[in-house]
């Protein structure tokens, strides 16, 4: 119980640090400063401790404190986790032999954004729907990769008690199922993914990866290396490699870029503009809730919905309290761009989105305008494309529409 309760305080004190925008962050500059200091790694295990010094820059710049009790209770528990990984029999998880191990869990569900290549490519799967790792267990090879970690970091308490978990995942993965290759996605922040792609590669196995939204080039990122990497557009290759990642690229075009909304005419749809929330803060919710209620005044049907895991969304229902806020969970995202006019946002992927089913794009240049001028050097994919801002929709739109579009109220 007490375990569990550890487990459960750790899980949410560091789900704050990597997601919360209350957090100050380091500007852009001093990341891509920070990043500057490192040399190029020598191997894996140099790759994953620059890649854990970058994450707990970004996620702890001004909660180093966090970090020292981190450390602290690592270096508690740490001896008893590396027993019990070691003793824990693989024997009762009989082999079944699979062509590739593939995350699918329904917090973050793959189907949409997975490589088609990979779907085809692959006879058997063994497809992991949940994270267990009381069912881990050090492998020879991991034990022999733990131990060159633990020679050359031997201090780094926090640092080797996250890789050894991942390490005894990914095990499991390998010796009950012997594939060609382990396929996660949604771990580019993860600092143990090199030698995480090290075990599999000594094990004859590939680790491979794939992008499920459109990125912002952040620290947090940096280091990365798979032992192949599929990105959506040709910009995110260049991005990765300013980031010092490894890994060897490959483009493709996810299904939630080939067109989800329905084509209809423009006098058809029931609102004017929905604006994609994804992690704002009140500030800046406030600054669209203005904007929305002039659209509102000239009786144009608005709606605004939150992101199902980072938006606030008590917040958004104080702040929007005259306006609708679109349910995730009960209106799928297709049907959602669909009924809209105008697609609206930051950076979210939802423009993307949007923009290959032909909708017309709004990226978001009012309520955080520091964060949009930031936009494009930090690599928005959407800011090449072609959009209309905020700022534009606000001042010129109002008259051009008549009373028989259907967004009028």
């Amino acid at each position: 119980m007490i375990i569990s309760a550890l487990k459960d305080l750790y899980k949410r004190i560091n789900s704050r640090a990597v997601h919360s925008v209350e957090e100050e962050r380091m500007s852009y500059k001093m990341q891509m400063e920070y990043l500057g200091h490192f040399c190029e790694p020598r191997d894996d295990f140099e790759r994953s401790y620059f890649k854990y010094k970058c994450f707990c820059e970004y996620c702890y710049y001004k909660r180093k404190w966090i970090l020292v009790i981190y450390n602290i209770g690592a270096m508690l528990i740490l001896p008893f986790v590396h027993t019990k990984l070691k003793k824990a029999k693989k024997s009762g998880n009989q082999i079944e032999k699979v062509n590739a191990v593939i995350e699918n869990v329904p917090r973050l569900p793959n189907t949409d954004v997975i490589p088609d290549e990979l779907v085809n490519r692959f006879e058997s799967v063994k497809e992991i729907d949940h994270i267990d790792y009381s069912e881990s267990f050090l492998s020879e090879r991991a034990e022999e990769i733990y131990q060159e970690l633990k020679r050359r970091y031997y201090f780094k308490f926090y640092f080797r008690m996250i890789v050894l978990q991942k390490l005894g995942q990914f095990s499991r993965y390998l010796e009950c199922y012997r594939p060609e290759a382990v396929v996660f996605y949604g771990c580019e922040r993860e600092f143990s993914g090199p030698l995480q792609s090290l075990l599999c590669e000594r094990c004859n196995a590939q680790y491979i990866s794939f992008m499920h939204g459109d990125y912002l080039s952040t620290l947090n990122f940096a280091f990365q290396r798979y032992s192949l990497y599929y990105v959506w557009d040709e910009s995110y290759k260049t991005m990765f490699d300013e980031l010092k990642c490894a890994s060897p690229m490959l483009l493709y075009k996810p299904r939630k870029l080939s067109g989800i909304a329905a084509a209809i005419e423009p006098e058809k749809c029931r609102y004017f503009a929905t604006y994609y929330f994804s992690d704002e803060i009140r500030s800046e919710a406030e600054k669209i809730y203005e904007i929305f209620k002039e659209f509102e005044a000239f009786g144009l049907r608005t709606k605004i919905r939150p992101h199902p895991r980072f938006s606030d969304i008590t917040m958004l229902k104080e702040v929007f309290c005259d306006i609708e806020i679109e349910e995730p969970e009960r209106c799928a995202l297709g049907d959602s761009i669909t009924k809209s006019l105008y697609t609206i946002g930051l950076n979210t992927t939802v423009l993307s989105e949007a923009f290959f089913s032909k909708k017309e794009v709004v990226i978001d240049d009012v309520s955080n305008p520091e964060k949009y001028m930031q936009l494009d050097l930090r690599g928005y994919v959407m800011i090449k494309r072609p959009h209309i801002l905020l700022s534009e929709l606000r001042g010129k739109l109002y008259n051009q529409y008549e009373k028989k579009y259907a967004f009028f109220k």
